[in-house]
């Protein structure tokens, strides 16, 4: 009866051991459920994985590859004009133009879409603060061989015409990264993005305060 109770315990053991070890091999082979990795305007999660993150937006005094007098990240959107324009020249009478040059950090975080000819563009839009009236003008940007967690600046010029009786721009403006064919894909149904920057893969905004 002694030995029929230490077999049984021995048995015991040994069906514990296995169903741990079988236990432990499946949780380190679960499959972890898709995460996103950008949200929507509304805050419901986009239907395709944003391919970039805009880290910042740079303004450049002047001519300068260096020196910047504002950098604006993706929580920020207001800055002051307060450094040296790239160029600035009469339009008119009571016109003028003001050139700025600017610097876009932005980084790789997923894969581009498998099977299609990925064509990439940076978008400059106009609008209010939560809106996109128009697309105001469209960049080359260079996107080409970045890998996941490569990170890349490239310099662009934007201006402002104003007027001297309303020196201060009152519009919102937004920079926004597009992949062509997944902006087309969103656009149509059964997904339906009405907004530019949910179909974007990555978009900052800014407005001049003075």
């Amino acid at each position: 009866m002694k030995q029929h109770f230490s077999a049984s315990r021995l048995l015991s053991a040994t069906l514990l051991f296995v169903l741990t070890l079988a236990m432990s091999c499946t949780k380190d082979h679960v499959i972890p459920e898709p995460v996103s990795n950008c949200n929507r305007t509304n805050g419901q999660p986009r239907a395709f994985p944003c391919e970039f993150e805009i880290q910042k937006l740079d303004f450049m005094s002047g001519s300068s590859n260096v020196t910047a007098f504002e950098t604006l990240t993706p929580t920020d959107s207001l800055f002051e004009r307060k450094g040296p324009y790239y160029t600035w020249h009469k339009t008119g009478t009571e016109t003028f133009n003001v050139t700025y040059k600017v610097r876009l950090t932005f980084k790789r975080i997923a894969e581009a879409p498998k099977g299609t000819d990925n064509q990439y563009n940076l978008y400059l839009l106009r609008g209010g603060t939560d809106s996109e009236d128009f697309i105001n003008w469209d960049f080359d940007i260079n996107t080409d061989n970045m890998a996941v967690g490569q990170t890349r600046s490239q310099f662009f010029y934007i201006e402002y015409d104003l007027a001297i009786w309303s020196p201060s721009p009152l519009w919102m403006q937004l920079f926004a990264i597009v992949n062509r064919g997944t902006n087309e894909k969103l656009k149509i149904a059964p997904y339906n993005y009405a907004s530019f920057r949910d179909r974007a893969e990555s978009w900052i905004r800014f407005k001049a305060t003075n």
